[in-house]
Order: C-alpha cells, then structure tokens, then sequence
C-alpha cells in the first residue's frame, strides 16, 4: 500500500481510535501492580501513540506531499517505475508513445499527467519528473500520426523544501489553473514538466552544482532539457520556470543562470541570496554564496529575462528579501511582483498566485519564436 494511499490514512484513523477505546476499555483489568499488567499498561500506550503520531505524520504529508513513497520516505533506491535516460545530445526524433500515457492520471478535461524518472549523464543523478499533457497534445500522441510537439511551449515547475511536484499537483492545483489558462488563451498551448529537486534524501541542496555533493543545476537544466528534447520533441529554448518556497529560489537562480534555455521565470514565495545548507564547511559554503550571487550575477551579464515574484507581509521568510530585490534590481532587470494577502507560508496563502503567474507567463511565452 503506498505512502500517499487515501485507504492507508483510513486504515490508520479507524484503527488509532480502535486502539483508543481497547486502552479505556483494557485499563481497568490492567490496573494492577503485577509486572505483567504494568507491562501491558507500557504495550497498549505505546501502541495507541505509535499509531496517532504515525497517522498525523501521513496527514501531513498528504497535505504537503513532501515524499512520494516509503522508498522516498526512508532514502532507498528504486526503480521500479520506468527510467528514461537524459542522452548526451538532442534528438529531433521524440520517443513518447500513446502506450507511455496508459498510466497517467486523466482529468476530466482530457488533461494526462505521467511520472517518470529521469537518468542524467551530465550530472550523475536521477530524480522524478511528472509531465502534463494538454488534451490537444494527448490527441495528437495517440493519433500515431508524426509527431511534432516542438510547437507547445514549456514550463517547468519546481517545488520547496521538504517537498516534491505533487504539492503543486495535490495542494495548488496545477492540473486545473493550467486548462483555466488554456482554456481562456491566456496561456499558449504548452507542456508542464514539474521537476523534483532534492536528489538527496533530507538534505537541502538549493538547486546549486555543489562540490563533492548533488548535481542538482545540472540535472535540472541539462538533463532535464535533454530528456525533455529527445523524448519529447520539444523545443530546447525558451522555457518558463516557476517554483514556491525553495523552489521559488531555484526558479529565478537558474533563468538568470540559464538565460539561454529559460525567458521567464516566477517566485511564488521565494527568495532570492543564496542559502547553503548548514552542513557544508565554512569555505564550500562562502564559495556557493559567491557563485551564485544574483545580484552580481545581473550585473555582470545583463541576462534578458523577466521575473514574476510574489511579495507578502505576513510571509517574513519571503517578504524583506524580496522587497529588497526588487528595490535593487528593478532598473537592472524586468520584474513584475504580485502583492499577496495571504497568511504566512503555506500553501493556502499561494493558492491565489497561481492563476495571475500563469497569465504572466502568456504574455511572455507568447512572444517567443517557434
């Protein structure tokens, strides 16, 4: 039964309460002071708490869809869904076949979302992507007539940390805003490709290449690109690129970073001075603020790229940096922010800028030559 199984969080509600009301209804008969009643006192309190914290800890992932299975759970390898290999140079020949959307999920406006994993030989990692497929674009991978899906843009999405693209499948709806937006042309016709970030079972890699450690930037933009090309056939330019939380970091980082593959990019939450993880060593750590300093970044390069960031006074984590960013790189650089009433960061609180970033990647995603 797997992780994020609806009858698993069932099963353990009906049976915490089960073991609930056999501890009321047992204490009685083991009240004495006999060590076999003090023993069974220990066993049903442990019992009835192990499976209270066990059921609040699904619940929440559930909310949060911070992994995806008991392999992601507990950090162990798997490959028992399908693997594709990034290869090392595009292909103009896409793989993808009508038997590969069996698995997917279907919404009912023809909407199919598939999982995947992805193999990198550019970064050395793998990690799972989940692709959304227009109803337009489905029709035309079933048809079995040739395929050409270069005309559908692209935009890839990142989660925060802990977490994993089903957030924005589970939590923000992603599936539904984007038909809202293709329905209403707001958004072109496009393909979404939510792409996990944490490679690395609990550790905080902010989607940099660090040393001796995940290869996170690489997977995200050379491998994922690569995939993405030759499986797909979709362009290898100009993408879009939006995350929350952490992601909302990633997002912004690697279009300026990669100014070549991406033209917009969107901060839900975000943030935007580099992070390291507090398990690196002083000097790694000094190294990647440097190297990924965005502000010297845009000086230095001048990338032409737009930014869309959310800005909220109840959200600290995201508000002063943001704030501060674009006080100080608005004439640098083109940003478009979104003033946010929502309480603090959550999930709730970013629900109501998905729709305005996906408009604002139409106006952006429109303008660029197929």
């Amino acid at each position: 039964m797997g992780l994020t199984d609806s009858l698993l969080y069932y099963i353990l509600i009906a049976l915490s309460i089960l073991a609930f009301a056999a501890t009321i209804y047992l204490w009685p008969a083991l009240s004495r002071r006999h060590i076999l009643h003090i023993s069974g006192r220990v066993a049903v309190l442990l019992i009835t708490n192990l499976l209270i914290v066990v059921t609040l800890g699904i619940s929440l992932n559930n909310y949060g869809a911070f992994y995806t299975s008991w392999s992601d759970l507990f950090g162990i390898e798997t490959t028992a869904m399908a693997v594709s290999d990034a290869p090392s140079q595009f292909s103009n020949a896409p793989r993808i076949t009508a038997q590969d959307l069996v698995s997917g999920s279907v919404s009912a406006a023809g909407t199919v979302t598939i999982e995947r994993i992805v193999r990198g030989k550019s970064s050395g990692e793998q990690g799972h992507v989940w692709i959304i497929f227009p109803k337009s674009a489905v029709a035309k991978i079933k048809s079995g007539a040739p395929l050409d899906l270069s005309l559908y843009k692209v935009l890839q999405v990142l989660p925060g940390f802990p977490g994993t693209p089903l957030g924005w499948i589970k939590r923000l709806d992603i599936v539904q805003n984007l038909e809202t937006a293709w329905g209403n042309k707001k958004l072109p016709q496009s393909i979404a490709i939510l792409t996990e970030t944490n490679l690395l079972h609990g550790y905080d890699g902010e989607c940099f290449d660090t040393p001796n450690g995940p290869q996170i930037e690489t997977w995200l933009t050379t491998d994922v690109k690569t995939f993405a090309t030759s499986w797909l056939g979709v362009k290898a330019t100009g993408w879009g690129i939006m995350g929350n939380s952490t992601g909302g970091w990633c997002a912004p980082m690697l279009a300026i970073r990669h100014p070549d593959q991406y033209v917009a990019a969107a901060s839900i939450a975000g943030y935007f001075t580099p992070q390291p993880s507090k398990s690196l060593s002083p000097e790694v750590a000094a190294a990647l603020s440097k190297e990924y300093d965005l502000r010297a970044i845009i000086k230095e390069t001048k990338p032409q790229i737009s930014i869309f960031a959310t800005v909220s006074p109840t959200d600290r984590g995201s508000y002063f940096q943001t704030i501060h960013f674009v006080s100080e790189m608005k004439n640098k650089i083109s940003i478009t922010t979104l003033d946010l009433a929502g309480t603090g960061h959550n999930f709730q609180a970013w629900i109501p800028a998905i729709t305005p970033a996906l408009d604002w990647f139409g106006t952006k995603l429109k303008k660029v030559s197929l």
